[in-house]
């Protein structure tokens, strides 16, 4: 359940941001970075793609969730 709030909460934080995404989300390490912080750790096989309009972040989440947000530009 904590998995879970933490990804919501991380989602809104990016939803907030989407325009300027690209800049400041990082990833290195198995960590994601957001503005130079820590946003989430353990994460997996991370992909940001933007296409027609849409931006997709996908990843997997602590080894067993895969995560898959898309967002409207």
């Amino acid at each position: 359940a904590i998995y879970k709030i933490d990804l919501l909460s991380s989602k809104l934080i990016i939803k907030r941001n989407i325009y300027k995404i690209k800049k400041l989300l990082k990833y290195q390490d198995k960590k994601l970075y957001f503005n130079n912080s820590l946003f989430l750790e353990n994460v997996k096989n991370f992909i940001i793609e933007e296409k027609n309009n849409f931006i997709t972040i996908k990843f997997l989440y602590k080894n067993h969730l895969y995560v898959k947000w898309v967002f409207k530009l």
